[in-house]
């Protein structure tokens, strides 16, 4: 059995009045029962309420905020008329749809700097590898030059003396 939301948490999840979700509810059929509606009715209704219901704690930190407003709004007499009503949710959908995109940038930012990183940890390997074949190269000329004649040995040295300022850079 999927589980139930009383028809006052299900509008407050998706942003809407009580009386405006009931009268939805009556329009399009939905089941109730005890005053509580299914998860599945829900979903089958309203489709994008999955994304609503998966809000994060910033996101319900940002709802309260909101919530507190219009309570604000209704303590000084501005909730009781519909047209204020309908302002308020307008504002609160744009706060959603602004919570959502900023949320999307985010995890784009995030995967722009695990990529990086991979390509820095990549790169850090890669020379750490190049300095052991430099090593290993400066290794081998000096047994080379223990078997050469005077000039291939003083070209030898001068090969090993320019690998030698080079890569202390």
């Amino acid at each position: 059995m999927s589980e139930m939301l009383s028809v006052a948490k299900a509008a407050r999840v998706l942003g809407i009045s009580r009386r405006k979700l009931q009268r939805q509810m009556e329009q399009q059929g939905l089941e109730t029962f005890e005053g509580a509606v299914s998860m599945n009715e829900l979903f089958r209704v309203y489709p994008d309420i999955e994304t609503l219901l998966a809000e994060t704690t910033e996101n319900s930190r940002m709802r309260d905020r909101v919530k507190a407003i219009q309570e604000a709004a209704l303590l000084h007499g501005y909730g009781h008329e519909e047209q204020e009503v309908d302002v308020l949710e307008g504002r609160l959908k744009k706060i959603r749809l602004a919570l959502l995109h900023s949320e999307e940038e985010k995890n784009l930012q995030t995967a722009k700097v695990t990529t990086m990183a991979l390509a820095l940890e990549q790169a850090e390997m890669k020379a750490e590898h190049y300095l052991e074949v430099i090593e290993e190269m400066n290794v081998r000329l000096l047994k080379l030059k223990s078997c050469c004649n005077d000039k291939q040995k003083a070209s030898l040295s001068q090969m090993i003396d320019w690998l030698s300022v080079e890569t202390r850079h």
